[in-house]
């Protein structure tokens, strides 16, 4: 089995719109659970993302960021889980309300976790942002930016012998609907190719029927995992359908130890802090015997 070979349209989505968001937050505080996880195991590690996008952006003044970051930035409880005070301490650029500022993109915060033997290859379809990471990581000797198919890079990855683990990010626009079965069919070939595998895919929640088909199709291939979910806008009190995010979920294959009770954890925080109408939604929902 393997992922799709053929050609991706470049979609026209661009993240520097979305940096921040509450998607944002969720992925990255898995992200980074994850990062810490990875650096406690005494193997070299492959980090490989799919859709690096850019490794850094300038945030407006106004925008997605505000219901997301934003509301972190204005304070935590004392109490707050671990999870969350390490992920607020990865992101912290400068940032101000009605004024704007800086946020990480998952390469860079990647980057920064990176041990001495451990790689990252960045993959990004787009030239724009494939440059702007070009000259971030420019003679950086842990770090290959490279162009093409994020998923098939990433199949590709997992059917090679190596020494070091691997560690598959996979972060998708979902520019169209069969994007959604491509990535469980990459996931899938993975998990087949290499059994020691470490995948995140993180994903959009706009309605429950797409990402509860992602979930049946890894079920039904017999991959083991666990789904993580955040809404900031409860599906059952969003009752215009809109377009925009109601919030996102994230699937992790073998996670590291320790990983997702640090992330169930920091969830009644997250949707405290994020919910946009005074509710909130979050579950963890695991399958063939993932923990």
């Amino acid at each position: 089995m393997s992922a799709p070979e053929k050609p991706r349209s470049e979609a026209p989505y661009d993240h520097r719109y979305h940096a921040g968001n509450v998607g944002d937050v969720l992925k990255h505080t898995v992200l980074v659970a994850a990062l810490r996880g990875l650096a406690a195991l005494p193997r070299p590690v492959h980090v490989l993302d799919t859709h690096a996008a850019g490794g850094r952006y300038r945030l407006k003044p106004t925008g997605e960021w505000t219901a997301g970051i934003g509301r972190l930035d204005a304070g935590l409880p004392e109490d707050a889980p671990p999870a969350v005070r390490d992920y607020t301490a990865a992101v912290a650029w400068p940032r101000r309300p009605d004024h704007g500022g800086g946020y990480p993109g998952s390469p860079s915060l990647i980057r920064k976790a990176l041990r001495p033997g451990d790689h990252l290859t960045c993959v990004e379809l787009m030239e724009e942002p494939r440059r702007e990471l070009e000259a971030l990581f420019k003679d950086d000797d842990q770090v290959t930016v490279r162009g093409g198919d994020g998923l098939s890079a990433l199949v590709e990855a997992a059917t090679v012998r190596a020494p070091a683990g691997l560690f598959g990010l996979v972060d998708p626009a979902y520019a169209g609907k069969n994007e959604w079965g491509e990535v469980a069919d990459a996931l899938t070939a993975c998990w087949m190719a290499r059994p020691d595998v470490r995948l995140m895919l993180w994903y959009p929640i706009k309605s429950a029927s797409r990402p509860n088909a992602l979930k049946a199709q890894l079920r039904e291939a017999g991959v083991p995992a666990t789904a993580i979910e955040l809404c900031s806008i409860p599906l059952h009190l969003d009752t215009k359908r809109r377009k925009a995010l109601n919030g996102s979920g994230v699937i992790l294959v073998q996670p590291p130890p320790g990983v997702l009770p640090r992330v169930a954890a920091a969830l009644p925080t997250l949707g405290e802090r994020l919910a946009a109408k005074g509710a909130y939604t979050s579950s963890v929902e695991a399958w063939g015997g993932a923990e």
